[in-house]
């Protein structure tokens, strides 16, 4: 699997595995790698989304040059012809609302406690 990567600063990364490399100026599509994973959980790289294996660099370049610096335009454009579609994988469950005493009630029942008291 392929993914479209960036640096996290004006610094370009080397990876070893595959001889790749992540520049600094902008998006790049490379290939998943451990270096990757690794330099994702440092923080020196954000991982923007994943493309198919078909996928190349100078194909994204192509598509940048097109875009004219739009880069929601680029991802959207290129995320189209290029993007993955996770099958099999269920969609993440919404979390529970929490259910709690409403304002209403809550005024509700703080009068009913200043009536008992008075009482």
């Amino acid at each position: 699997m392929k993914l479209i990567v960036e640096t996290t600063g004006d610094f370009q990364l080397l990876d070893p595995t595959n001889g790749k490399v992540i520049r600094y100026d902008g998006l790049t599509v490379t290939d998943e790698s451990p270096f990757l994973s690794s330099r994702a959980a440092i923080g020196q790289v954000r991982v923007v989304a994943q493309v198919n294996d078909e996928a190349t660099d100078e194909e994204l370049r192509k598509y940048a040059e097109e875009c004219k610096g739009d880069q929601t335009l680029l991802l959207e454009s290129f995320l189209a012809s290029y993007g993955v579609e996770v099958e099999g994988q269920p969609e993440p469950e919404k979390a529970p609302k929490k259910r709690g005493k409403g304002k209403a009630k809550a005024d509700e029942d703080k009068a009913e406690i200043e009536e008992e008291k008075a009482d």
